[in-house]
């Protein structure tokens, strides 16, 4: 897995998964970018709502950590659904869910010629 974090759609998600899924410890190198996506989301939304650097940063470390912890012991579940192009699902959250990721896939036709534009 790349080191480098990625804004492609449901890699925190993957990653997730694949830490949920892997032994306590055996996930070492998906557990690092996923720090490196969800924390700056944290930070901001602490300094956006406290107001302070310092107290962002300590949220952000409780936060992580505390997610981190939970999927390595399973404790997060993550459901997704898949809708393909002109599909639809029907889905609703429960509960127990902690995660929910929608995924759409859209099929681009950009095959128009000049004189549409």
């Amino acid at each position: 897995m790349d080191a480098s974090p990625s804004t492609e759609p449901g890699l925190e998600a993957l990653l997730a998964c694949r830490i949920a899924a892997a032994a306590p410890g055996a996930a070492v190198a998906e557990e690092g970018p996923l720090y490196r996506l969800l924390a700056p989301r944290a930070r901001r939304y602490g300094l956006r709502h406290l107001r302070d650097p310092h107290a962002a940063a300590d949220l952000m470390q409780h936060v992580m950590a505390l997610t981190l912890e939970q999927l390595r012991g399973g404790a997060l579940r993550l459901r997704e659904y898949r809708v393909p192009c002109n599909g639809s699902v029907n889905g609703s959250a429960a509960p127990q869910d902690d995660v929910l990721v929608g995924r759409l896939q859209v099929a681009a036709d950009f095959s128009f010629g000049r004189d549409t534009l």
